[in-house]
């Protein structure tokens, strides 16, 4: 993924299926690179902060950021004193970064927290208010679920609509950069209206992609982007041109380091189960016709 010429490969450790030491092997996968290590931790919690960071990721996106207060804990995490409370211990990042990260890991470490609540998009301008937000990033998913609706990287809806709008006004008042997740049928649209942070691709989805294009290369069952959790349709969501021309970093999630989509992983084991099956009625098969010529128990 990192060599794919992404700007920054977040590794995910909220969602997926990765553990603190696979998380760590992927960093160092990335750092034979110049993309940007960015790690999801699971929970606005000081201690896997830190260790994550300690590991040599350059920033953490932090998940369910709702307050002021809350925003101030995930600063607090990322900095070293008398900015934050960061435990000193950079085992693996003085070796990625340097000598010199004590020095600068204040200045260059990301602190990115997650906007996807109701409640988070409530308090968006306080949130922003708080020193050392580097950028607000945007759960679709998650955001979609708080308002009712079914989980989605895009929504018709008005409601979500607005939330939208509303982070992407208070990132322009206050300075912040806007970020949200995504594919790459939603990426270019949210290039349009202004974010800067965006998410093209997660490793289950393009391996789910891949799987089916060769599968229906093959000849086999027709590829349906539907059935691997990719919306086929285009999204018409309002689009916000901007007077100037601003750097947007593209991005990809990684997930799962050993297998594809679950939906991958069911069929397969559908395939043997069917397969067992075939296998044991031959077996009854040749059991009865052994029976017959006397050569049973």
């Amino acid at each position: 993924m990192a060599h794919a010429g992404f700007d920054w490969v977040c590794v995910d450790m909220q969602h997926g299926v990765i553990d603190y030491q696979q998380m760590v092997t992927m960093l160092q996968a990335v750092s034979s690179t110049d993309v940007t290590p960015l790690v999801r931790v699971p929970w606005n919690e000081p201690g896997i902060v830190g260790k994550t960071l300690d590991a040599g990721a350059r920033g953490v996106i932090i998940p369910m950021v709702n307050s002021a207060s809350e925003a101030e804990c995930a600063v607090s995490a990322c900095r070293y004193a008398p900015a934050g409370a960061r435990s000193y211990g950079p085992l693996r990042a003085a070796y990625y970064a340097g000598s010199d990260y004590y020095e600068h890991a204040n200045a260059d470490v990301l602190c990115i927290v997650m906007v996807e609540t109701k409640e988070a998009v409530a308090h968006v301008d306080e949130i922003l208010d708080v020193p050392g937000i580097d950028a607000v990033y945007i759960g679709p998913a998650e955001l979609s679920v708080t308002f009712g609706l079914p989980p989605a990287p895009a929504q018709e809806a008005a409601i979500f609509n607005d939330a939208i709008a509303r982070v992407l006004e208070s990132c322009d008042a206050h300075g912040g950069v806007p970020g949200i997740a995504g594919n790459q049928l939603t990426a270019h649209i949210r290039v349009e209206q202004g974010f800067r942070l965006v998410e093209v691709a997660s490793d289950a989805r393009l391996l789910g992609i891949g799987a089916g294009e060769a599968l229906n290369a093959a000849g086999g069952r027709p590829f349906n982007n539907g059935e691997i959790g990719i919306r086929a349709a285009t999204y018409d969501l309002p689009s916000k041109p901007k007077p100037h021309q601003r750097q947007v970093l593209w991005g990809s999630v990684v997930h799962d380091p050993h297998v594809g989509p679950a939906r991958l992983v069911a069929q397969a084991r559908a395939r043997r189960e069917r397969r067992r099956h075939l296998h044991t009625r031959y077996d009854r098969k040749d059991d009865a016709r052994r029976h017959r010529r006397g050569e049973g128990d």
